[in-house]
């Protein structure tokens, strides 16, 4: 009650953390370029059995495993470091169920198909642990491991490589980010589907503005980047809505003056000492354009 009141008066406490999240940190295993953080671990001053049975339904943890791995931690002081893959290089694939418009589409994450994010899970793993051995978190707070054998990886010996490569397979799962299904890109690249202006290629008048658009994955939460990406659309219309309305005052100030817009035309074409085709060519007609 103490800490509900606190949070409550004055914004302050463990109550007033979203999620309790109190640490973040961005971490790159990389040695190749560019080298940009493949694991992002989070630290929560919980664990997920104080969450109940629906911390399980949120992750898509299935109910069985959830039960048997995190027995006996109900009502105890516990607190979790998750890291999460910042740049999974595993590609899923959207696909049309049939040719009726309303039909919700076959979606297939394809989760850890690559390689390299068992062997990114494995390295955030190991950062994770190694973090938990040091002195303020040991001396001070009296931490150890769960050190409870998953059931479907009883026959790989806990904390070995095999082990955790079971662990991952069983309990990873979706934080939600997902993006990049209508890639922006170039006209060159056949799995582009928007171009630099946002406009999807081969459809007139349609635009796509949100985390879809990213050609990959950047390294933290998606909506930062999604609001830029929004905000630099808009710019980009106002933009182009600005030089039509600058268009249209152009030709209603020619159209209400005496003369008409073909008279002054060939008034001013007969004082030219040029060729026809020259005079067409570098004519400014960029601003009139649509």
């Amino acid at each position: 009650m103490a800490s509900t009141d606190r949070c409550e008066t004055t914004a302050e406490g463990p109550f007033a953390t979203p999620l309790g999240d109190f640490g973040h940190a961005w971490v790159s295993f990389n040695e190749s370029e560019p080298n940009w953080p493949d694991i992002q671990l989070l630290m929560v001053s919980s664990g997920l059995p104080q969450e109940g049975i629906l911390a399980a339904v949120a992750i898509g943890l299935d109910q069985r495993k959830y039960h048997q791995y995190f027995a006996g931690l109900a009502g105890r002081q516990t607190m979790t470091m998750m890291p999460y893959l910042a740049r999974p290089k595993s590609r899923g694939a959207i696909y049309l169920r049939s040719k009726r418009p309303l039909d919700r589409q076959v979606i297939d994450p394809k989760y850890l198909s690559h390689p390299d994010d068992i062997a990114a899970f494995l390295k955030g793993i190991g950062l994770a642990m190694n973090i938990s051995r040091t002195s303020p978190f040991v001396k001070n707070l009296g931490t150890r491991f769960h050190a409870r054998p998953l059931d479907d990886c009883k026959d790989r010996a806990l904390g070995s490589r095999e082990y955790w490569v079971c662990y991952i397979q069983h309990m990873a799962s979706t934080f939600y980010h997902f993006a990049g299904s209508c890639k922006m890109g170039p006209a060159t690249d056949p799995k582009s589907v928007v171009d630099e202006e946002l406009k999807v290629r081969g459809v007139y008048g349609v635009r796509v503005i949100d985390a879809s658009v990213m050609p990959t994955v950047v390294s933290a939460n998606l909506m930062a980047s999604t609001i830029m990406i929004a905000e630099k659309a808009a710019d980009k219309i106002k933009e182009k809505l600005a030089n039509q309305a600058r268009s249209a005052d152009y030709v209603l100030y020619n159209w209400l003056d005496s003369q008409s817009v073909d008279d002054l035309f060939e008034e001013n074409l007969a004082e030219l000492q040029v060729e026809v085709s020259q005079f067409v060519q570098e004519y400014p007609t960029e601003n009139y354009s649509r």
